[in-house]
């Protein structure tokens, strides 16, 4: 967007916060919305049997969501993923309160 500054778009950093804050939570409705439909189990796809990359996805997304001020355990399939995959191994030791750069 060349000749756009931030300043034109979002006039003030509370309007871009509460447009992230938005942005974050119907993003969240709507992955919620396709677990419900589609997964099962704490799984994104329940047909696939196991972890796939929507899981992946989702979890890290989820709990960065608390950022902008969304709590995830509002979306109760999206919540469930997060509780059955923040379980796993894989999930534990790649927190980043794991990583070892992390702040």
């Amino acid at each position: 967007m060349r000749g756009c500054s931030r300043s034109k778009i979002w006039p003030s950093s509370a309007a871009s916060a509460a447009w992230a804050t938005d942005a974050v939570a119907t993003g969240l409705a709507a992955v919620d919305a396709l677990v419900a439909r589609h997964g099962g189990g704490g799984l994104c796809v329940a047909a696939a049997g196991g972890v796939t990359a929507a899981e992946c996805v989702v979890v890290p997304a989820a709990l960065a969501a608390g950022r902008f001020g969304v709590a995830y355990a509002d979306y109760p399939h999206v919540a469930g993923v997060v509780e059955r995959c923040g379980g796993m191994d894989a999930f534990v030791k790649a927190a980043p309160a794991a990583c070892p750069d992390a702040e």
